[in-house]
């Protein structure tokens, strides 16, 4: 069973003839969680399956030819993504372009955290929640928080729901916005597949910036509309119910 097993598996030197890369990086990449931990035989025996060649192939090619970090790479590599290298560098292109342009998602930090709770309705301890919950990612200048414009305006809308009267005596916590966040998580998987599937073969990253700057803001549209709608049907089937 042993040397069936051995015969649909690679030792690092052969892993690293096939993919090109060092046997060094590819430790590398496991200790950074890119590919998985070998099979071990024995102490000295360590085999890969030959599903890792295609990984450390892509992880070496995102690292010497886009330039990107470790971190991002692994979450590229988790499953169900499997993109090839010329959609990866697609997405990165137009991250860069969008990030150039400012526009639609504006990420540069420069309002401090005391301007924030100087004229909204929100507490030190909610900031630091929703920093927590990875719904707000601020940077330290100067020894404080500072958060960026779309920062800004979550905590805007944030705060316009606790003036709508969704406030902790009623047990409205910042916790309760993870459960938008993870939805959202779930939708923005779910667009990113589709614009992979449709765009990425098809357009530029010029062109799909373009339509990402007109389309995410329709989108945010659509969203409110259909929450909106759905709630007001929930509403309408609840009555309906009630009466019979």
């Amino acid at each position: 069973m042993m040397k069936t097993r051995n015969r649909k598996m690679l030792k690092i030197g052969e892993l690293a003839r096939q993919t090109g890369c060092p046997v060094s990086t590819i430790r590398h990449y496991i200790n950074e969680g890119l590919i998985d931990s070998p099979v071990m035989e024995s102490r000295n025996m360590a085999y890969y399956p030959k599903e890792a060649i295609p990984k450390v192939s892509l992880a070496k090619r995102l690292q010497t030819e886009l330039f990107l970090p470790l971190k991002l790479i692994k979450k590229f590599l988790k499953p169900p993504k499997n993109l090839s290298f010329e959609e990866y560098k697609l997405f990165v292109e137009v991250r860069d372009r969008l990030r150039r342009s400012g526009d639609p998602l504006p990420e540069i930090c420069t309002i401090p955290a005391s301007e924030i709770l100087k004229h909204m309705e929100v507490t030190q301890e909610e900031l630091l929640t929703l920093e927590k919950l990875q719904i707000l990612s601020p940077q330290i200048t100067d020894g404080q928080r500072v958060y960026s414009e779309l920062d800004f305006r979550i905590l805007k809308a944030y705060s316009d729901c606790r003036k709508c009267g969704f406030s902790q005596e009623l047990g409205f916590t910042a916790e309760d916005a993870a459960v938008y966040a993870d939805m959202i998580r779930g939708l923005v998987q779910t667009e990113f597949r589709w614009f992979m599937e449709r765009m990425a073969a098809r357009m530029s990253a010029e062109q799909v910036v373009e339509i990402l700057r007109k389309g995410v803001p329709a989108l945010n549209e659509l969203i409110a509309g259909l929450h909106q709608k759905v709630i007001a049907g929930f509403l309408e089937d609840l009555l309906k119910e009630g009466s019979q």
